[in-house]
């Protein structure tokens, strides 16, 4: 008992004090829950399980009606044939007609046969009494019995019918019709044949399942019932529950309970309900002992649970309690801390682990502090030449630009040259006017006609405005390479692509030449939030690429679109493709398919990364010597943050 209290009242709390603690709320508040909910999935599996069983018998019991209604079909089409009953029904011999339906009724399961002439008059009629005799009941003698007109028409065009009504004598009855064919294909008359279900069927139904069987009208009165207090209930009770035309409900009358399944016979709205019962006082009887058996069971577990943390205890926090004050000493630094113990259990054996690993440490820490500075100096080595791969690539981008750029700049500069020869001839030669009319104004016609000046003062205004086109190209050209440059920016900003698209065109003009036709389709999209420069560095990219695979002339074409909230932009070429084998690796970093030292490898990975960063995707679509199409595609609402420098 003492050691109880000290679990439960422990001054201060300790690891015992907590993990008792958390021991019985995880085992008592569980078991508690599990308790409560179990008996209450045992009341609802009790409940489901006699709606079931209901359910499946009313299945069994409507098969049974229907094997009675296939029966009369079958003794239907039996007895239309007959040619004795033929030839009497003609004839109206009735005796032989009563000799034929007695023999019929005794022989089967048919409660009730009436015979009827072409008319649909009634000509014969016999049924079983309540003591099994078969006795006549034709009603020719007290009045005309004859068939409805509409039931003829039916008979007529169908041959044969089986229907169900309510008795409320005795049930509910299932009648055959029948037409009687005789010679030249000429109706003879009519057979109808009735089987009951009364309360000797829905007894022998009890027998079979061991259920009460009901059997009501459509206002959900009594008619059968092989339970008395079915038929003094008052037929409101019957009709409530849930659903329109199912009912699952109680009846209760002093110590009685039954379970009722009500359903409509055959059809949705059918005049007949039969309703199934089953008692529910052993259903009860059996609820209230596992009630008893479970809190028993309950009872046992906890006190059991009880001695258990009492045993685990005493047996484990002492180890526990040395080993946690050879960690902190651990921790503290003392490496070389050991633990004496002879315990053959788990944390024996944990005991010994712990005081192998405090002679491991001390070992591999020294082993740990000289790896992770190899690590350290391998790391600053790879980015070392991760970052001068990086510039290689740029480097290798760079000249490409600035060999495009240097020969388109070439042309207007060398036509400006050399129009400067030119230029300075002219202005010597103006010099030399002037200084003639100053002079000598008298010799100033001759000099203007030995210098030719009426030519050169015509050809001086053209060679003027063809260096002021030299120049003007030469600066369209810088604004060119600084628009695809954009190294002034250091921040996003609005970009439109098409400029950037237009500007690395010009920048690579010298390499398109006229071997490669450029088909522009710009559509109507919105500018973006993104690095001007690292996208006009993706178009170059791939650009450059798309004039590298086309030998010979070919064609680019180029698409621009918005799609949602996505720009896409297309660039195709007709070049010799990219194998399906490395479609997948040229955006690794190194990889390449040019001879070495034309390539790094690097080009399409640094601006797979570029786009990433910008929140889009490059999609690769390529078949051999069918071209290659790069589908950059780029959000409108761009990802926050600065992406790093590619």
């Amino acid at each position: 008992m003492k050691s109880l209290s000290n679990l439960f009242f422990a001054p201060q709390k300790s690891l015992r004090t907590m993990l008792s603690l958390w021991f019985l709320i995880f085992s008592l508040v569980p078991l508690t829950f599990i308790t409560g909910y179990s008996l209450v999935q045992f009341q609802k599996v009790f409940s489901d399980e006699m709606l079931k069983r209901l359910n499946d018998n009313f299945i069994v019991i409507n098969k049974s009606i229907d094997e009675l209604k296939n029966y009369l079909k079958t003794s239907g089409d039996v007895h239309a044939s007959d040619d004795a009953l033929i030839f009497n029904i003609a004839t109206k011999n009735l005796s032989n007609l009563k000799k034929i339906s007695s023999d019929w009724i005794g022989a089967g399961y048919i409660d009730q046969i009436g015979l009827f002439d072409k008319e649909g008059q009634q000509i014969v009629s016999f049924k079983k009494d309540e003591d099994g005799f078969i006795v006549n009941d034709t009603q020719k003698e007290e009045g005309d019995f004859v068939l409805n007109g509409e039931l003829i028409q039916a008979l007529k065009s169908q041959r044969r019918l089986v229907l169900s009504d309510i008795n409320e004598k005795t049930g509910f009855d299932l009648i055959s019709y029948s037409i009687v064919i005789g010679k030249k294909n000429v109706i003879t008359g009519y057979i109808q044949e009735i089987v009951r279900i009364d309360q000797n069927f829905i007894e022998n139904l009890k027998k079979r399942f061991n259920l009460d069987v009901l059997i009501l009208d459509k206002d959900y009165k009594p008619v059968a019932s092989t339970v008395p207090l079915f038929m003094q209930t008052n037929s409101k009770q019957f009709s409530k529950g849930e659903g329109t035309n199912v009912k699952y409900l109680t009846i209760e009358e002093g110590k009685e309970s039954y379970s009722l399944l009500v359903k409509p016979f055959e059809r949705e709205n059918s005049n007949i309900k039969i309703g199934l019962a089953a008692s529910k006082t052993e259903i009860n009887a059996t609820t209230k002992k596992i009630n008893k058996t479970v809190f028993t069971v309950v009872g046992i577990v906890i006190l059991f649970l009880l001695v258990v943390l009492w045993f685990v205890s005493r047996a484990m926090f002492k180890p526990l309690t040395q080993l946690m004050t050879a960690v902190q000493k651990l921790e503290s630094g003392d490496l070389d801390t050991y633990i004496a113990t002879d315990s053959k259990t788990e944390i024996g054996e944990l005991t010994k682990s712990f005081n192998n690993m405090s002679r491991k440490v001390t070992r591999v820490q020294a082993d740990l502090t000289s790896k992770v500075n190899e690590l350290e100096r391998a790391n600053k080595d790879l980015q070392e030449a991760q970052a001068q791969l990086v510039h290689s690539a740029k480097m290798g981008s760079l000249g490409q630009v600035v060999a495009g750029v240097a020969h388109e700049l070439n042309n207007p500069i060398g036509f400006i040259h050399s129009n400067m020869d030119v230029l300075q001839d002219y202005i010597e030669k103006l010099l030399r006017i002037v200084e003639v009319a100053e002079k000598k104004p008298e010799e100033l016609k001759d000099i203007k006609k030995e210098l030719d000046y009426e030519y050169m003062s015509k050809d001086l205004p053209r060679l003027i405005s063809s260096c002021e086109d030299g120049a003007r190209r030469v600066r369209d050209i810088v604004l060119n390479l600084r628009n695809f440059s954009r190294s002034d920016e250091l921040k996003r900003k609005e970009y439109n692509l098409e400029e950037g698209l237009e500007s690395t065109l010009q920048i690579l003009k010298s390499e398109l030449k006229d071997r490669i036709r450029l088909h522009k389709d710009y559509g109507k999209i919105p500018v973006i939030n993104c690095y001007a420069g690292q996208i006009n560095q993706v178009f170059m990219n791939i650009l450059t690429n798309a004039i590298q695979a086309i030998d010979g002339k070919g064609d680019i074409w180029i698409k621009t679109e918005q799609k949602g909230l996505e720009i896409w932009v297309s660039i195709k070429d007709s070049g010799k493709g990219i194998p399906k084998d490395i479609q997948e690796k040229i955006f690794d970093p190194f990889f390449t398919t040019k001879p070495v030292g034309q390539g790094t490898g690097l080009g399409l990975s640094i601006s797979y990364g570029i786009i990433q960063k910008h929140g889009g995707e490059i999609v690769v679509i390529s078949e051999p010597n069918k071209g290659t199409t790069f589908t950059i595609i780029l959000p409108l609402i761009t990802p926050q943050g600065n992406p790093k420098d590619s």
